[in-house]
């Protein structure tokens, strides 16, 4: 190996050589990123070399292996082939296995949705495989995948797989094929094995890694190339020009490195010797050779003779940047929102209102003065911070010709009562109030202790915070002792701030938050929690819980955690009017394995009281059980169990997690009367993770989500009308829609219109811009446009609540969508999306959407009930199903997204009348008695039984437009929203039936007048609120 430095200013073949360049040229035998003729990442993608993957957990009698093969029936084709054997008796063994290929550099997945390879099971595997793409580093830093990819698969054929890249980060440093290895599905020492073929990002990202890198065109002698910038390609005034070569080399050559941009060029002669060379490629303080702007950088490798022998395939894109310049048009942006600062403190001696105007002068504020500079100078964002000045510059715009508007009176705003921190709240009619009137609560979700929102947040229009404490620093909490030091950066106020544990950074956060009049939320995070004493051990087990609620629900211990860590916080929590509610679980789940013996015995002794002999347990399981004592967990538990035994678990298992949440809720509100306590569940409807039916009713005395789906808030009003929706991690923001200001505002607005009334949004912390961490992307702080959208359009929802208030009340009218916990769980995957298709159908009903389920399925709930729609109905109970069958021959409407034969749990054939069953398990549009079975998704007729105003577009309902109209009692005012869910205009006419509408009045969300007369139509996400004109 030699290695050889020169610096030198040349003159070669007539090009003039520039100071500076220096090439380190490193010679090996082996090369990083270079095999045959394929470059990286191609040849690790293209699945073919068994040694590019790690066996994790092959240990303990536990047998993994991964071996190249020759792709069945397509000849001349290499794949991998990964198998495994597993000893489930051994303790020891490894809990969870997998099959790992590290990626350096990481690979860009920017701009892919979806992950595409084909897998060809050998044997059908009975458990899942998850492809787990990207490490994966606590809650913060999440895979972009974590799909199953196998189970249940058909052996013996090739099946394309497809997974959805999740937008949370930007690249992905592993590929990995993982499985619990103790899961109850996984048969004991037999080998399983799956081929899996070449591994495709779709769209493909550009480039392929996360560090931006090309393939070198090569030829003789060269056989192979590879550049890589493993620096920003975004450079400001000092900084250095570095990158790589990697050069595959069939004899030693004497060449010329040629590197061109702008009008410069640099030159330098190069040494390439066999088999391997790298040039380490630098120029100092490149950046201040050319003036800022975009450039593209070639890369030529010349022989003596001046032939070509390598060049990019690509040049390079470089961005150059000047310090002075940004901070020039920084400082002439601030002068102007000095001036605009004056304009609106004028208005307000005078006496206008203009709280709205005060969020968009507060964005521009904190950006010009501290966001802006922090992204330029110390995080090196140099195109980001310009960005977010071309951002803050249109807001200003925006600004001023909307002072101009309030000083001409054409624009004023609605009255506004504000929180009060020593006001209680209080339930009424499921609708939160203060002072006896409906309120809004909204503001980011931050951490502990919320330095910058508490002085902030009123400003941007909020009036609430949500943080989380964890419970490993509350259950062994010691106030007698000195906790750690824990300093906090402070961004916008200057020096970093340190607090001597966590009881300090909660006071902080309630005392600032009670003086800047901002309601305080505590999430009690039981799923931190590392350090158990020694006399709680059994408060776990290795057979139930969840990484979000690790907790043995059956164990008097874990009862005891909760009693001392409460004992602990609860003193701090004390006479806090402002502290308005506790949460007592993050995103919870909860699974059981077959080796609980305490689940076990409770679940027994559950069916002796459902079944009582063993007689009637065997009819409703189809088994032969001598005894109802004889059931196991491993036989509840296993993908071979009877339908309806997986049905009495599930139920038995919601019943039990659910009556502890209600033991921490009662512990809670016995402490603090009063207050809301809620569990923040993910939207997954059913047994999914935790029952939302179970779990509010025992564990909540609100109805908590951190969803922001709409089926999902449409089914919590159903279940629990008189309980308000509450959402402490609102999901809503979308990474491509960070900066999409009428998207967020209709996002905001679907959910408050939805019966959301406490919404703390995900996420108000500013995320570092180089983050890999879960859902930084869609930190609103980050972007002028998004922070300015989500203040402004909170504070206007705060504004027209008591419009809005209004739209909870709607009823479904005429109209139902049927839903059933437990047919889902039989159907697993295929249920949600059929239900979710029915629900696209009648979400446009101005009626809304409201659900009936099995025990609500009765001759009374469905007299007034017109249509019935459901997804598609394989399960259900017996009366249920006669009295659907009574109620469609007596003239109403079934609905369904696709045919098929119904049956009860168990799987028993259901005493259903001749005709009503042909109509539901033929396709097609049928009539029973008075009333019509319909079992094809595209049917249109069910608008023409939707009282009130649809959106119609030529000839057709349009679905992507809704309408909702509540009733107004009388002597009130009329209130219709119209919503263009979509990014794309829409034309469109309203009417009822068939009836053309004409309507006019005051469009509250935009200050304009209406007049909806013919055909009109809505900017792309737009909202519309109008208070309709009487007749």
């Amino acid at each position: 190996m030699s290695v050889t430095r020169i610096a030198a200013a040349l003159l070669l073949c007539g090009i003039c050589s520039a100071a500076g360049l220096t090439v380190d040229t490193q010679v090996s035998e082996k090369a990083a990123y270079l095999r045959g003729k394929k470059v990286y990442p191609e040849y690790l993608l293209d699945m073919s070399s068994a040694a590019d993957w790690a066996r994790i957990g092959s240990t303990g009698g536990h047998r993994l292996r991964v071996s190249e093969v020759d792709a069945p029936g397509r000849p001349g084709q290499r794949a991998l082939m990964f198998s495994v054997k597993i000893d489930k008796k051994n303790p020891k063994a490894p809990g969870w296995v997998a099959w790992q290929s590290m990626l350096s550099p990481e690979l860009n997945i920017v701009g892919a949705d979806e992950i595409e390879f084909e897998i060809y099971p050998l044997q059908k595997f009975p458990f899942g495989v998850v492809a787990r793409f990207g490490t994966s580093k606590g809650f913060g830093q999440l895979p972009c995948s974590w799909s199953d990819v196998v189970k249940n698969l058909e052996p013996n054929r090739w099946h394309t797989v497809r997974i959805p890249v999740k937008k949370s980060r930007k690249s992905v440093d592993s590929l990995r094929f993982d499985f619990n290895a103790r899961a109850d599905a996984v048969p004991h020492q037999q080998e399983l094995s799956m081929i899996i073929g070449a591994i495709r990002f779709l769209p493909a990202p550009h480039p392929a890694t996360a560090e931006w890198s090309t393939r070198m065109k090569t030829g003789a002698p060269l056989e192979n190339g590879f550049l890589i910038n493993p620096h920003s390609l975004e450079m400001a005034d000092d900084a250095d020009l570095e990158y790589n070569i990697e050069l595959a080399v069939e004899r030693t050559v004497e060449a010329t490195l040629e590197l061109r941009c702008g009008d410069k060029s640099f030159t330098q002669p190069v040494t390439l010797g066999t088999p391997y060379t790298t040039l380490r490629i630098r120029i100092p303080r490149f950046a201040e050779q050319f003036a800022p702007g975009d450039y593209r950088l070639e890369t030529t490798i010349r022989d003596a003779a001046g032939k070509v022998i390598a060049q990019n395939a690509e040049p390079m894109p470089l961005t150059l940047f000047s310090a002075a310049a940004m901070d020039k048009q920084r400082r002439q942006l601030l002068t102007r929102l000095g001036t605009l600062t004056g304009e609106l403190g004028s208005l307000r001696e005078s006496g206008v209102a203009a709280q709205l105007p005060e969020v968009t002068r507060t964005t521009a504020e904190l950006f010009l003065n501290h966001f802006i500079p922090d992204d330029f100078n110390r995080q090196k964002e140099f195109g980001i911070a310009l960005a977010e000045l071309a951002d803050v510059e249109r807001l200003l715009d925006t600004l001023e010709a909307e002072l101009a508007a309030y000083r001409a009176g054409t624009l004023r705003e609605p009255p506004l009562a504000p929180y009060d921190p020593a006001a209680p709240l209080a339930v009424r009619d499921g609708v939160i109030t203060q002072h006896g009137k409906p309120i809004l609560l909204i503001g980011p979700l931050t951490g502990m202790p919320a330095l910058d929102w508490s002085e902030y947040a009123a400003k941007l229009g909020f009036n609430s915070l949500v943080v989380e404490t964890d419970m490993d620093r509350w259950l062994n909490f010691d106030a007698k002792k000195n906790m750690e030091l824990k300093t906090h950066p402070d961004l916008i106020h200057g020096a970093p701030r340190s607090f001597r544990g966590e009881a300090a950074r909660l006071n902080y956060y309630l005392e600032r938050s009670h003086a800047n009049k901002l309601a305080a939320n505590l999430l009690l995070s039981s799923h931190y929690c590392k350090h158990i004493p020694g006399d709680l051990k059994n408060a776990r087990s290795p057979y139930a819980g969840h990484n979000n609620f690790d907790w043995n629900v059956l164990a008097p211990e874990a009862k005891e955690a909760f009693r001392r860590m409460y004992g602990n916080i609860l003193p701090f929590l004390l006479e806090k009017p402002h502290l308005v509610s506790l949460g007592t679980a993050n995103e919870p789940s909860y699974t059981v394995k077959s080796g609980s013996k305490e689940f076990e015995r409770g679940f027994i002794g559950r069916l002796q009281e459902k079944y009582q002999t063993a007689a009637a347990l065997n009819r409703a399981w189809g088994t032969r059980y001598a005894a109802v004592g004889d059931v196991t967990l491993r036989d509840a538990l296993s993908p071979q169990a009877p339908p309806q035994a997986r049905v009495d678990w599930a139920e038995y298992l919601s019943r039990e997690v659910s009556l502890f949440y209600g033991f921490l809720k009662d512990r809670l509100l016995d402490a603090l009367p009063g207050k809301q306590v809620w569990v923040k569940l993910m939207g997954n409807l059913g047994y999914e993770m935790l029952d939302e039916a179970d779990n509010i009713a025992l564990g909540q005395n609100v109805a908590g989500s951190d969803s922001a789906n709409e089926l999902w808030l449409d089914h919590l009003r159903s279940l629990f009308p008189g309980y308000p929706v509450t959402n402490h991690e609102w999901h809503f923001i979308r990474a491509e829609h960070t900066s999409d200001a009428p998207f967020l505002a209709m996002r905001m607005f679907q959910g408050v219109s939805r019966g959301l009334q406490s919404g703390n949004i995900w996420r108000g912390q500013r995320a570092q811009w180089d983050s890999k961490g879960y859902g930084h992307a869609e930190s609103f702080s980050r972007y002028p446009v998004a922070l300015n959208a989500i203040g402004r359009t909170s504070l206007k929802l705060r504004m027209l609540y008591p419009v809005l208030v209004r739209f909870r009340q709607l009823d479904g009218g005429a109209v139902r969508l049927y839903y059933d916990k437990n047919d889902q769980l039989l159907r697993e995957k295929e249920y949600p999306a059929l239900l979710n298709a029915a629900y696209d159908r009648l979400r446009i009903n101005p009626s809304g959407v409201r659900f009936l389920y099995p025990q609500t399925v009765t001759p009374e709930n469905l007299a007034k009930v017109k249509l019935v729609a459901a997804g598609s109905i394989r399960h259900i109970p017996a009366e249920t199903a006669r009295t659907f069958a009574a109620w469609v021959a007596g003239g109403g409407t079934l609905y369904l997204q696709a045919p098929g034969e119904w049956s009860d749990y168990s799987g028993g054939k259901l005493d259903l009348p001749a005709g009503f069953r042909k109509a539901v398990t033929a396709a097609g549009v049928a009539r029973y008695g008075k009333g019509t079975v319909v079992t094809v998704p595209g049917w249109e007729g069910d608008a023409a039984l939707m009282s009130g105003p649809v959106a119609w577009s030529g000839s057709t309902p349009n679905r992507e437009v809704e309408c909702r109209l509540p009733a107004a009692p009388d002597g009130t005012p009329q209130y219709l929203s119209i919503v263009n869910l979509k990014g794309k205009v829409q034309k469109v006419r309203l009417r009822d039936g068939r009836t053309p509408l004409r309507i006019t009045g005051k469009d509250l969300w935009n200050h304009a007048d209406a007049a909806l007369d013919g055909e009109f139509e809505l900017a792309p996400f737009e909202v519309r609120l109008i208070e309709v004109a009487r007749p």
